[in-house]
Order: structure tokens, then sequence, then C-alpha cells
């Protein structure tokens, strides 16, 4: 009731095994007040390690999600470290776009490292996109200009590694 209602995980994280446990353990809270939790998950890398963002892959990954935290809808998602080839692959934001109408996720953004990507983002090029997430902390601060065309676009930034993955 007073704790944490953020959680942000990932398909591939833990193995695979991350968004199952999670599942486990957000249960009875998820039935009770699932409106008060957040709950976020990222896809595009399979389990060979490569990337995939085909339009299919991310449905399955997006109702695999939803299916593993047994959650009935993501609060955002996130593509997982895609170039701007990849958000650009034909029919993959349509797709996306969809899965919003149908009530599967809220919202859904980028999240990367890249400072070429944020930018592009962050200038609203892409305008179903409204989350990005980005590395920010004390060592990685040369972000002004993202923050500033984020605020300006109506894109919600959230700060990921902001320890530092420390």
């Amino acid at each position: 009731e007073l704790g944490i209602n953020r959680f942000d995980t990932g398909v591939n994280y833990g193995n695979w095994k991350t968004q199952p446990l999670l599942g486990l353990v957000l249960k009875e809270h998820i039935k009770r007040n699932r409106e008060k939790l957040i709950i976020t998950s990222k896809a595009g890398t399979q389990q060979n390690g490569s990337k995939n963002f085909t339009p299919d892959y991310i449905e399955h990954m997006v109702n695999k999600s939803i299916s593993d935290m047994q959650c009935k809808y993501l609060d955002k998602f996130y593509l997982h470290g895609p170039t701007l080839k990849e958000i650009e692959t034909k029919g993959l934001l349509k797709k996306l776009t969809s899965l919003v109408r149908e009530g599967k996720i809220k919202r859904f953004g980028v999240n990367t490292h890249n400072l070429h990507i944020m930018d592009n983002i962050s200038t609203g090029i892409y305008q179903d996109i409204s989350l990005l997430m980005i590395d920010y902390n004390l060592l990685q601060q040369n972000r002004s200009k993202i923050f500033e065309n984020c605020r300006r676009n109506n894109i919600e930034i959230t700060a990921g590694t902001s320890l530092c993955q420390g």
C-alpha cells in the first residue's frame, strides 16, 4: 500500500524468468489495485541475443509480458535498443498503435543508450512514440537538448542506469 508501485522489467531479463516471477509476487496486488501499479516491459532481444523488431514478434512479446505478469495490460512498453532503421520496420509503429487501441499497452516508446537515436526521437518525428528511456546519471549528463525537445514534443523521459549500473 505505501511501498513501491512502479515495476520496470523486460521479457528477456533474468534469463527470461523475471516477468513470471514478478507476476507471482504481484498477483494479489494486481487483483486488488491494478490501476495503482505502473508496470513496464521491454522487448526486441531474442533468446539467442539477436534483435527482432518485426511487428509479429513485438506483439507476441507484449502478449507474453501480459501473460507472464498476469497484469491484463502494460502501462508502458519500450522497444529495447533498436536502431533507427529497426524503429522504422514496416508496420511496427502501426502495430504498437493498434496494441494501444486494443488496451494491451497504454503507451509505448524506445529505450536507448545511443545519443543520435535519443536526439531523433526527441524531435517528435515519430508522432506515436510518447516515451523515451535513456541513460542519465552523474557520468552521462550531456542530454539537455534531448530533455528540451522531449518537453516540447510531449515525450516522457525515464532515466535508466541512474546509478550508472553501480
